[in-house]
C-alpha cells in the first residue's frame, strides 16, 4: 500500500472545537480529518470528494489564549464622528461605511506545531495528483483558519507495512491520533471525517478516536518504510 506522507509547520493554529457553546473557543490538538482532507482537495482543485484515509501525528510547544481578533461588522450611512470613535477601520461599500474593531477574543490556539501527516487516497492516481499538489501548491496551503499558514516542509510516496509492529518500538517522537478501542485509556475525540448534503446543510460523520503518546503505549500499528507509525482512518 502507498500514501503521501508530507510534513510541516505552523507557527499558530486552531482547529476549533464545532459543539463547544462556553465563552472560550477549544482547540483540538491536532487538525481533525476533515480540515486535512479539505485542504487536499483545495490544493488538487477537487470539485467531488475522493476517498482518501489519513493518519496524523503532531506537537505543539504550547496552547495559548486570548489572542486578537477582528470584530464588527457594523453599518453606518455616514462616517458620524461616533462611528469613527467605535470604530477606527472603516470599509467603504456601495451605499455607507462598514466599521471593524480589534478586540480581545478568548480563544485557544496551539504554537509552534510540528505535523506528520500520512495520505492513502482510494484511487492510486490521486497519488501523483496528491503529491504535485503539495510540492507545488497552487497558493500558500493552510489549516484551519485561513490566516493560520502550513509550512510544508517535505513530500514524499511511501510504502505502509500491514504488519503489526508494537507501537514503542516505532519512530512514534509525535502523539497519533488513533482509532477507538476498548482496550485503550487516553483522551478520546469525536472527530469530523466527510459530510454529505442534507436539506442544504453539511451533516458531518464523526470518527472516535484517542490521541496518543506513542512511547508509553504498546497497542499494535500499521508502519511506513521508515518506522513511523500508522493509523489510517
Amino acid at each position: 500500500m502507498k500514501a503521501i506522507r508530507f510534513e510541516g509547520y505552523m507557527q499558530t493554529a486552531q482547529f476549533r472545537v464545532p459543539t463547544w457553546t462556553g465563552g472560550l473557543e477549544l482547540t483540538y490538538p491536532l487538525p481533525p480529518y476533515s480540515t486535512v482532507i479539505g485542504m487536499i482537495h483545495t490544493l488538487c482543485g477537487w470539485k467531488e470528494y475522493h476517498e482518501m484515509n489519513i493518519s496524523i501525528s503532531g506537537a505543539s510547544f504550547s496552547c495559548s489564549s486570548p489572542e486578537y481578533r477582528w470584530k464588527g461588522g457594523a453599518f453606518s450611512v455616514q462616517e458620524s464622528e461616533e462611528f469613527c470613535k467605535r470604530f477606527p477601520v472603516r470599509v467603504k461599500c456601495k451605499d455607507g461605511y462598514i466599521g471593524w474593531v480589534r478586540t480581545v477574543k478568548e480563544c485557544n490556539f496551539l504554537n509552534d506545531l510540528k505535523l506528520r501527516i500520512h495520505v492513502c487516497p482510494d484511487n492510486e492516481p490521486d497519488l501523483t495528483d496528491i503529491y504535485n499538489a503539495l510540492c507545488y501548491p497552487p497558493f500558500y496551503p493552510s489549516l484551519g483558519r485561513w490566516s493560520d499558514l502550513l509550512r510544508i516542509d517535505s513530500v514524499s510516496i511511501v510504502n505502509i507495512f500491514d504488519n503489526n509492529f508494537k507501537l514503542q518500538e516505532l519512530k512514534g517522537d509525535m502523539p497519533i491520533y488513533v482509532p477507538y478501542q476498548e482496550n485503550i485509556h487516553g483522551t478520546l475525540y469525536s472527530l469530523h471525517k466527510k459530510y454529505s448534503i442534507k436539506n442544504e446543510k453539511r451533516v458531518f460523520e464523526n470518527r472516535k478516536v484517542f490521541l496518543l503518546e506513542p512511547q508509553f503505549s504498546d497497542i499494535c500499528a500499521k508502519a511506513d518504510e521508515d518506522m513511523y507509525p500508522v493509523f489510517l482512518l
